[in-house]
């Protein structure tokens, strides 16, 4: 039994990567900007044609992320050290613990910044699902609450030797193809479409079809916010908030266009 988290040149390596995917996102996004502003002189006409939806998703991917990177940039990489560091996973007989550093958010105030902790009883592990492809590869620790997991990366040091210890405390260890809870990255896209779809179109079917849609989504989004972990009593207030925000922000589309 013991105590298992990345090592410095894992951590290094992390940061380095990165820093390499920022600089192209930041290019990305500049090129972007630039092209639109472009257009929006050279051809105002054929701009005019789809300015709504081509504004919202200009400044959804491109205009409102790149100004956060850059107003946060000087603590991006310290706090991504900070949590990878921090980021430690616990063996023993009765349990696995995990803590971790959180980050604080670009809004400065959605989550706090600090330590993370959770924590699975021997008794409540059910199973320990292993991905072996995928950018979500590791250890997946099962309970009988679908939404209570927890999740080992394969990076860590000593993973092999982790993965042994769950298999000496009488945890089987599946190996898998998919990882678990399907149903969420679906609930993830569906949740997406109905803020997107309804700028793209002015058709009032796909506008009602994105409401009911949206309206259907917030039983299901409230059940798996309260079976799933929350830190704080704060970060499950704004999780029910945002599972409302397709809703509304259809019904308010359907009124300002009458």
């Amino acid at each position: 039994m013991g105590i298992y988290g990345y090592s410095e040149s894992q951590i290094e390596s992390m940061v380095a990567k990165s820093r390499r995917y920022r600089v192209r996102y930041y290019i990305l996004a500049s090129v972007a900007i630039a092209a639109t502003v472009v257009l929006l002189f050279l051809s105002p006409r054929w701009f005019e044609l789809g300015r709504t939806w081509w504004i919202a998703f200009i400044t959804t991917l491109f205009v409102h992320p790149l100004i956060q990177h850059l107003r946060f940039r000087k603590r991006l990489l310290p706090e991504l050290q900070a949590s990878r560091r921090q980021m430690k996973f616990d063996v023993s007989a009765e349990r696995v613990s995990y803590a971790a550093f959180m980050p604080r958010p670009f809004t400065g105030g959605a989550v706090i910044a600090g330590t993370e902790v959770r924590q699975i009883e021997r008794s409540a592990m059910v199973r320990a699902e292993e991905l072996s492809s995928g950018w979500r590869k590791g250890i997946f620790l099962r309970t009988s609450n679908r939404y209570q997991w927890l999740r080992i990366p394969r990076k860590i040091d000593g993973y092999e030797q982790l993965k042994g210890e769950l298999i000496s405390m009488g945890i089987p260890v599946v190996p898998v193809s998919i990882g678990p809870n399907w149903e969420e990255f679906v609930f993830i896209f569906l949740f997406v479409a109905t803020l997107i779809c309804p700028i793209l179109t002015m058709d009032m079917r796909v506008r009602m079809i994105s409401l009911v849609l949206s309206l259907l989504l917030v039983v299901p989004g409230i059940l798996v916010s309260r079976l799933s972990y929350t830190c704080t009593r704060k970060s499950r207030k704004l999780a029910y908030f945002g599972i409302f925000i397709p809703a509304a922000y259809n019904i308010a589309l359907l009124f300002l266009d009458k």
